[in-house]
């Protein structure tokens, strides 16, 4: 058969594959979740999709029949796909994972695909398959090759930064089902913290992650803080110091302020304290031991989610927990219930600014305490003037603030008005 007929013919069966890379992946959690080849060490098997998706579409790239030195991506493409493969060895490295292991993904990655080509493969290109037997093989050592090198590389930056020894720790504590009390006794100790410590929490959205991760670069290098990236957001937590002396003094929970005496709850390393909390994000302060920061971190995680999609986060710098929970409540009310607020809503915004200021300003200050005279010293008003603006309220929206059972939809909505939802 002419080679020129080979090579149309290879490249139509690379081209009926393109669409199967979802297909692949499942394949490959199926064979993966079979031979265990990580052992004991958990990765989540979003991580898992996610790497096994880009190296499938780096492998299919690859068997393309361009012209020597050409790419079948744009450049800009092909550079993306390269550096999710370099971050696939980096992580496998930080995860504790050894290079056997990797190696072996790879094999099982090769059995995948050939499959796949083999499946699609008719009469007419069956031929095509087997002359090309070795570019398959080539493909996946090229791909391998360069996740072993970013492996290798991450290995070699291991040894002085206490990140890496710490990272799959984290993994561990803050992605396993579940953990005992001796589990949470021995990641402690591997990480080298007293698991009844007292820590302040700070989790950073998508969209402020890194800068939280840069701030807290040499405090995580050197092991006086710990961080991990789960899903999109970087979650940290530090010890709070009980140097005396120490000038910093964040608010402590009361159960935990109740438990140290005043002269020994100083607060953080100002340094440290002063440079994250310079990034937008949620803070959760003195949670006692490692057990409470593995607790407290899913709803810290969802709650700056919710805030950056308000808009509400913006880089004025960090939200404590209890300003941001009612934000992410009515965030997530209404989006499990569409449209429920919008003829209230849309009564308010028909008001003329002024107006629909001076109502929202009044019942969120009279929804801080309940009362109608701390609400009129606030607005510096008279207090008849605050039980009008609330009648108006209600005379407007069909909600009362007065009524403890409105109050939750009256959030909703004051929440809307404040922040729409994207």
């Amino acid at each position: 058969m002419p080679a020129e007929r080979l090579d149309t013919e290879w490249n139509d069966l690379v081209r009926s594959i393109e669409g199967d890379v979802g297909t692949f992946v499942d394949e490959f959690i199926t064979e993966f979740l079979a031979r265990s080849p990580y052992g004991d060490i958990a990765v989540d098997e979003s991580d898992l999709r996610e790497t096994s998706r880009a190296v499938f579409t780096a492998l299919i790239t690859k068997l393309w029949d361009a012209p020597q030195g050409e790419s079948a991506l744009p450049v800009g493409e092909q550079a993306a796909l390269d550096r999710r493969l370099q971050e696939f060895g980096r992580l496998r490295a930080l995860q504790g994972i050894s290079i056997t292991a990797v190696v072996e993904i790879m094999r099982l990655d090769f059995i995948v695909l050939w499959r796949g080509l083999a499946k699609r493969s008719t009469p007419q290109t069956q031929r095509a398959l087997i002359a090309n037997a070795e570019r398959v093989q080539a493909a996946v050592d090229e791909i391998s090759s360069q996740v072993r090198v970013a492996f290798m590389q991450q290995q070699a930056a291991m040894r002085n930064d206490a990140r890496v020894s710490a990272h799959r720790h984290l993994e561990r504590l803050f992605n396993a089902p579940e953990l005992s009390q001796n589990q949470l006794e021995s990641i402690a100790q591997a990480l080298g913290v007293d698991q009844h410590e007292v820590y302040d929490v700070l989790v950073a959205g998508p969209s402020h992650a890194a800068q939280l991760e840069q701030a807290l670069a040499p405090y995580l290098a050197a092991g006086s803080a710990w961080g991990i990236y789960v899903r999109q957001a970087f979650c940290a937590f530090y010890p709070v110091a009980t140097a005396r002396g120490n000038e910093a003094a964040p608010t402590a929970s009361p159960e935990v302020a109740d438990a140290l005496a005043p002269e020994e709850y100083c607060g953080l390393d100002r340094a440290r304290e002063m440079t994250a909390k310079a990034v937008s994000s949620i803070v959760l302060p003195a949670q006692r031991g490692i057990g409470a920061v593995r607790a407290c971190s899913g709803g810290l995680i969802d709650m700056a989610a919710a805030v950056e999609a308000s808009g509400v986060m913006g880089d004025k710098g960090p939200i404590a927990a209890e300003e941001a929970l009612p934000i992410a409540l009515s965030s997530y009310a209404y989006h499990l219930l569409p449209g429920g607020t919008d003829e209230p809503v849309n009564c308010m915004e028909r008001l003329p600014d002024k107006e629909r200021t001076k109502l929202i300003d009044t019942v969120t200050s009279y929804f801080a305490d309940g009362s109608i005279k701390s609400t009129a010293r606030a607005l510096d008003c008279h207090r008849n003037t605050v039980i009008n603006r609330l009648k108006h309220f209600q005379a407007v929206t069909g909600l009362s603030p007065l009524v403890p059972a409105d109050a939750f939809y009256i959030g909703m909505v004051l929440y809307r008005l404040k922040h729409p939802v994207k």
